[in-house]
């Protein structure tokens, strides 16, 4: 055996347990495109998109994340390239006060309007009918 075959190699392995399927559930319903609209946030913005961090918020709460001060420790060994590549998120950016900012912004909208578009849109997709 020559030294390259004898390095050891460390492996880092993330459990991802039921994270995504509740960030796919969050996606179907249309959460981040929804609450980006109602909020008026716009792709130019500096912050993290307020969809994103709902987005987020409901899946940690989906994976029994609590409480919720909790959230970015939640996100931190999660496969974050993974999930949210395109849009250039990482755990660092899912922190209490991008929250605070974000339930800020939905405490200014028509919340009831919110909740009934995102379960219309699930409703849809799940090809619900009278």
């Amino acid at each position: 055996m020559n030294k390259e075959e004898n390095k050891a190699v460390a492996i880092n392995v993330l459990h991802s347990g039921a994270m995504p399927i509740a960030l796919s559930l969050a996606r179907l319903a249309g959460i981040r495109e929804t609450v980006d609209q109602f909020t008026g946030w716009s792709p130019n913005s500096r912050s993290t998109s307020p969809g994103i961090l709902a987005e987020s918020l409901v899946t940690a709460i989906l994976c029994g994340c609590r409480p919720l001060y909790k959230v970015e420790r939640f996100w931190e060994n999660k496969a974050m390239d993974i999930f949210y590549k395109k849009d250039g998120i990482n755990s660092s950016q899912l922190h209490d006060d991008a929250y605070a900012r974000m339930l800020d912004k939905l405490s200014a909208i028509d919340c009831r309007r919110l909740f009934e578009t995102v379960c219309l849109t699930m409703l849809q997709h799940h090809k619900f009918e009278n």
